[in-house]
């Protein structure tokens, strides 16, 4: 490209010389055409003109002149006309003297004879008005700017051309000279700088080619090279040096990432997976394909629930990793279990780039884990806890007992003449009995309870959370060690024999007395041998105290037992009078008058009833016995519009043909429904509400009962009962009026009582009056009935019968 401009540089600049040497002939040539028109002009003036030789003798003076070889005058027309043709060499003889005549303008031409060059310039003469006088131009009737004629000029430019072929060999040898020149500098240049980027550029092709930079060959640089080319060259090493050293590293780590014998599983920042190594199908089942954009939700097992992946996210996104055991599902769908470690890869901003899970299978450890921990906490034959977890469950259990403050209880169970079973029928079937205990032992005892197998045919139950009071926790512990009992001493069938068996049971409470396990196992033993002692099949506690409160309550239940039946119950009867001392009727209370102990209070056997299917028995005699008792005072004029109130157990109210019960007792002994009066207590409603009211508006509306809630004020909801409850009746409770002229505060609250009664239109008693202060203030405050000692304590029969004579008038 360089060699091409040099040539056009060339070419253009020997144009220009010889445009310039042309330019400066002519103009030469039009000058000396200008002088001798001038010349002319002067002859003409001084009339010399007019000889023809004058003019041959100044054409050929003019002529003379150096490198002048011709010159001649040519005549216009008009000057032909005036003066005549004049000398034959005076005519135009060529087009180009006429174009100079007509045009006006001079006309040249340049030529080349014989090796030497003209240059010929035709130049018109043209008459002006500043000519010396214009009177010539009148005289000779020459109109200004008229062609008069022209002077035609040959001159010789052979010197010039000369000049221009030398000054031409000069610029085509300094033009040689400089393609040399060149020749040497970009041969110089392309060493110099070239060949080192060649260098670069076949090594990078070299590179492109092998795919890899790993077997990167440095460019070797000359030494001192320090320019731009120098430089290049040595970060082009230093780069490919850092990209090759990168590229080892990125497949040392992608064949670590392939090789892994742990799951690899990459997902983006919206947690969708991107790539998986080959341990990951191996382990999960699925290949990259199947699981490219999608959630790592698709392998969830459904055993974790939404809190678990809450916090494990959270930690991921707060701390950056999280660690832990994952159940998940196989492509197959097989659950297994496995241990992960998820971080994030962030952004140089701190957004999330990339999730990386690496996780392996431990199904297989954590099954021989479990297998190891079951056999070291197990007993093989029933699958119950061995005495080694049952001392650690012990342990935690007296931890808690203490800082919660809690009781429980520990059973030591010893099969009665167990050995026997196995030397006259075999091992065999004393570990189908041993299996069998075990399965009923768990039947009798909550989840939350350990059953143990400490060895032979020798069980430990631990029972906790039975209650802050030491008496309901002996009284619990005593129910559940019956019921194993009873149900361990109901026969077994081993295959084809029918076997009788019974266990000895030894108690040992845990009270926060600061009991060490082995002591309360020590405890129970010595507990249950007692109970073998005692002729075996039986239970017995280790504290003497205690044992003897859980026989006393346990004879006490036999008895209650037999009472029913043996009409050891009575109804008592407490007078209920209205504000003018009128009587209007009476509440049945329950009297247990036992043959030995004599008067039992309720207080004593009314909670073991009604945790016992007892209550019901006796709450069906009881109203039973309340109807009948209406019934005969229905005949005697003092009584018959008594209204006898009974009180109802939440338990018995809830017996699904409760309504038909009472139904049936109404006919049975043809009362009238008004005459009784059922009192509940607010615990019925505690639970299932709706059907509650319906029963409620069955006996109420369907029977014709009135319907009485007891102990009002006490309970959980009270307020919120009067609205919802049929009621006709509330009962303010002892409690408010045993202190109501003392305490402003019950005062209140039996006075608020009152009044939202009367505004729901519901009748108010009040129970306890037991001072005249207590009934005149209930009086003041709107309450028109009343029960209590004021009046009369609760009393047989004939002694109730007795007072309402003495009132003085009859029941209205």
């Amino acid at each position: 490209m360089l060699v091409v401009v040099l040539f056009i540089a060339h070419f253009w600049v020997i144009n220009l010389f010889n445009q310039a040497i042309l330019d400066e002939a002519e103009r030469r040539a039009e000058i000396s055409a200008d002088g001798v028109i001038n010349g002319m002009n002067m002859l003409m003036v001084t009339g010399m003109i007019s000889n023809p030789d004058n003019r041959r003798l100044f054409i050929r003076k003019m002529g003379a002149s150096e490198n002048v070889s011709e010159l001649r005058i040519i005549r216009a027309k008009q000057v032909q006309d005036q003066f005549g043709p004049g000398l034959p060499e005076e005519q135009a003889r060529d087009d180009m003297d006429r174009r100079a005549i007509e045009s006006k303008k001079p006309q040249f031409q340049l030529s080349e004879d014989h090796g030497m060059l003209k240059l010929r310039a035709v130049v018109p003469f043209i008459a002006s008005n500043y000519f010396r006088g214009t009177n010539c131009l009148l005289c000779h009737h020459v109109q200004p700017g008229s062609v008069n004629g022209a002077a035609s000029i040959t001159i010789d430019l052979t010197n010039e051309l000369n000049k221009i072929k030398h000054t031409k060999d000069l610029l085509i040898l300094g033009h040689i000279m400089l393609q040399i020149l060149l020749f040497f500098a970009i041969n110089w240049l392309i060493n110099r700088f070239t060949r080192p980027i060649v260098k670069l550029q076949s090594t990078m092709e070299s590179m492109q080619l092998s795919g890899s930079m790993e077997q990167f060959v440095p460019v070797k640089l000359e030494q001192g090279e320090q320019d731009e080319i120098g430089k290049l060259g040595l970060a082009f090493n230093q780069m490919s040096e850092a990209l090759s050293n990168s590229e080892r590293s990125m497949k040392l780590a992608a064949s670590i990432y392939q090789s892994n014998a742990d799951a690899i599983m990459v997902t983006d920042e919206n947690n969708l997976i991107v790539d998986v190594n080959p341990a990951f199908t191996r382990i999960t089942g699925y290949t990259l394909d199947e699981v490219r954009g999608k959630n790592p939700r698709i392998m969830q097992s459904g055993k974790h629930d939404n809190e678990f992946y809450r916090h494990m996210w959270q930690a991921i996104l707060n701390e950056g990793h999280w660690q832990g055991e994952i159940w998940d599902k196989r492509k197959t769908g097989e659950i297994y279990a496995k241990l992960a470690h998820i971080s994030i890869l962030r952004r140089s901003d701190g957004g999330v780039y990339r999730h990386v899970a690496q996780f392996s299978d431990i199904t297989e450890k954590k099954q021989k884990d479990e297998l190891i921990f079951w056999q070291a906490n197990y007993d093989a034959l029933t699958c119950l806890p061995n005495r080694r977890l049952l001392n650690d469950r012990l342990a935690h259990a007296l931890a808690a007992n203490k800082r919660n403050e809690d009781c429980g209880a520990l059973m030591f169970l010893d099969l009665d003449k167990f050995k026997t079973l196995n030397d006259t029928l075999g091992h065999a079937y004393g570990d189908m009995l041993l299996v069998e205990v075990a399965r009923r032992i768990k039947s009798c005892v909550r989840e939350v309870d350990t059953v143990a197998r400490i060895g032979g045919d020798e069980f430990v139950v631990l029972l906790e959370n039975l209650g802050a009071d030491i008496k309901d926790a002996t009284q619990a512990a005593a129910h559940i060690a019956e019921k194993i009992r009873a149900s361990l001493s109901t026969p077994y069938q081993l295959h084809d024999k029918m076997h009788h068996s019974s266990p000895s049971i030894g108690v040992s409470l845990i009270h926060c007395n600061g009991e060490s396990a082995e002591e309360l196992i020590k405890q129970a033993d010595m507990a249950m041998y007692q109970a073998k002692e005692a002729g075996r099949n039986a239970v017995r506690f280790f504290d003497p105290q205690m044992q003897q409160s859980v026989e006393t309550i346990a004879a006490l239940e036999s008895d209650l037992r037999h009472a029913v039946h043996e009409r050891q119950l009575q109804l008592f009867y407490q007078i209920q009078l209205d504000h003018t001392h009128h009587p209007v009727g009476a509440e049945a209370l329950l009297r247990w008058i036992h043959p030995v102990r004599g008067m039992v209070s309720p207080a004593q056997f009314i909670p073991f009833a009604e945790e016992s299917s007892l209550i019901l028995d006796i709450g069906h005699w009881v109203l039973d016995e309340a109807c009948r008792q209406i019934a005969a005072w229905s005949h005697q004029e003092r009584t018959r519009d008594l209204v006898l109130a009974v009180n109802i157990s939440a338990r018995q109210f809830k017996q699904p043909d409760f309504v038909e019960q009472v139904g049936a007792m109404i006919r049975k002994h043809a009362i009238q429904p008004a005459r009784l009066k059922l009192e509940l207590t607010e615990s019925i409603a505690l639970e299932e509400l709706d059907v509650i009211i319906t029963k409620m508006h069955a006996l109420r509306n369907g029977l014709g009962i009135s319907l009485s809630l007891d102990d009002f004020g006490t309970g959980y909801s009270s307020l919120s009962y009067l609205k919802r409850l049929p009621l006709d009746q509330i009962k303010i409770d002892q409690s408010f009026v045993r202190d109501m002229t003392v305490d402003s505060g019950d005062a209140v609250m039996v006075k608020t009582i009152i009044d939202m009664a009367h505004n729901f239109g519901i009748e108010v008693i009040a129970e306890g009056v037991e001072t005249a202060g207590q009934f005149f203030l209930l009086k003041q405050y709107g309450c028109l009935l009343f029960q209590g000692y004021l009046f009369g304590r609760p009393v047989p029969l004939r002694e109730f019968e007795a007072l309402l004579q003495q009132t003085g008038s009859s029941a209205t």
